[in-house]
């Protein structure tokens, strides 16, 4: 990733200026703005609300998504970047593998492989941490096609706005629309020659007490 984009707060890829504004756009309720105390300078032009994560519900909350994010690994050092709603119900790993056609069997990353792959912590891992990636093993971002959709232009077009944790920071969560986060994407991979993006149905254990 070239120095000009080498995170997203200081010197972003322009792509990202020509995404709309949650406020523009009606993502998500206003009174938030007024009640956030400080704000998170995502891109030139983009100020978000910084949302205390503890008061964040994981299912819906004003019209946006949290997002569950995982990273994961197989056994030739691929790494992937799991990207879905929140959910209390486990993705299914060995089906998760074959649909992605990654080498043997997924396993979590490790607190030293989260910090070299994103510069992560445990609890605070975020897709706006692959602006600033300096690792160059290959990486790929998984988005789940049940909440993203397809491709990139459908997530554009979704007129849902997913909560995100900003850089580094695992105790707030910014929102961000579906315009939004697809440029975000559409930048991160023109800059980089090791990220890569699927969208793929990311499978989930059943219900408990659910019939199989």
């Amino acid at each position: 990733m070239s120095p000009a984009a080498s995170h997203c707060e200081r010197e972003p890829h322009t792509k990202m200026a020509s995404t709309n504004c949650p406020s523009e756009s009606g993502g998500f309720d206003a009174a938030l703005d007024a009640a956030a105390a400080s704000t998170f300078a995502a891109w030139p032009g983009l100020d978000l609300p910084l949302l205390p994560f503890a008061s964040v519900d994981t299912s819906d909350t004003h019209g946006a998504l949290f997002c569950r994010n995982l990273l994961v690994k197989d056994k030739q050092g691929t790494f992937f970047l799991l990207i879905s709603s929140a959910s209390p119900r486990p993705i299914m790993f060995p089906e998760l593998r074959r649909r992605l056609g990654a080498s043997r069997s997924l396993s979590f990353a490790t607190d030293a492989e989260l910090a070299t792959q994103l510069g992560a912590m445990r609890g605070a891992v975020s897709p706006l941490l692959l602006s600033a990636r300096k690792s160059p093993g290959r990486l790929v971002i998984v988005l789940d096609a049940e909440i993203f959709g397809p491709d990139l232009p459908s997530l554009a077009g979704s007129e849902l706005s997913f909560h995100c944790h900003p850089p580094g920071d695992g105790s707030h969560t910014v929102v961000l629309s579906g315009a939004q986060l697809a440029g975000f994407f559409a930048a991160v991979l023109a800059d980089s020659e090791t990220l890569s993006l699927v969208f793929a149905s990311l499978p989930l254990a059943p219900e408990p007490g659910s019939a199989h």
